[in-house]
């Protein structure tokens, strides 16, 4: 068994490992402001351009909120590892977007030459179209995380049911190749997931639970620094000497 994933055991209860501390303030005050403008329309319809400006402003903000890595202004965020002797020297490195036929076993390669284990976010299509990748990846010691099933670029503004539908479907696919359930989740073109409640419905686990892989610091390059968080399109490095999630 993978000691970097969770096995689920379908009659066991599942455990939230994210807090479910309701929606956030930002989203809150975002629908408030809608029916706000909505009311000053309705008062004073000649200045629908005004109106119309009001709405934009507020999605470009919301935007952008979105896109920021550190923010918690869409709900928590968690931009350091877990406190613990494990974590003291640790980053997390995370790879998105496969499995790729050319790219992954180059990937697993070098990591097994570092003697380093990432979690790797796979898509669920992609990982049906080749998955002896899928379990090669678990059977090296890696984690194997959700990613969506089909890493559509318009999941931020898709409505709750298709978010689920398309969790859900990944999941499935994920655990059915490598007989693990996966305990996170990313979603697809930067969007944010923590404050979601239909991506928390769907990865459940203990708070405390294994997961994410951790390496140590001084197997990657000196070219990581300490602290820091630098988001790229296919990986994510999270290094840290005092890990102090937020």
């Amino acid at each position: 068994m993978n000691p970097l994933s969770t096995p689920h055991d379908a009659h066991a209860p599942p455990l939230r490992r994210w807090p479910q501390t309701g929606y956030p303030a930002m989203l809150t005050a975002t629908a408030a402001w809608h029916v706000l403008v909505l009311g000053a329309w309705l008062l004073a319809p000649r200045a629908w351009p005004w109106w119309l400006a009001a709405i934009f402003a507020n999605h470009a903000v919301f935007t952008v909120a979105g896109l920021l890595p550190r923010t918690s202004l869409l709900g928590p965020n968690w931009t350091r590892l877990p406190a613990g002797g494990r974590n003291a020297d640790a980053i997390a490195l995370t790879i998105d977007d496969g499995p790729d036929p050319v790219v992954t076993p180059q990937v697993l390669d070098l990591l097994d030459a570092l003697g380093v284990r990432a979690t790797f976010f796979c898509i669920g299509e992609k990982a049906r179209r080749c998955p002896e990748l899928a379990r090669e990846i678990v059977a090296r010691g890696h984690a194997l995380k959700n990613h969506s099933q089909v890493h559509v670029h318009t999941f931020s503004v898709t409505f709750p049911g298709a978010l689920r539908r398309e969790i859900d479907a990944a999941q499935r696919t994920l655990e059915e190749l490598s007989g693990e359930r996966p305990m996170f989740f990313r979603a697809p073109a930067c969007a944010t997931s923590s404050s979601n409640p239909c991506c928390a419905s769907s990865i459940c686990g203990s708070p405390h639970g294994r997961g994410a892989a951790t390496t140590r610091a001084s197997a990657i390059r000196r070219s990581s620094r300490e602290g820091c968080l630098t988001v790229s399109r296919h990986a994510t490095f999270c290094c840290c000497t005092t890990a102090t999630p937020r």
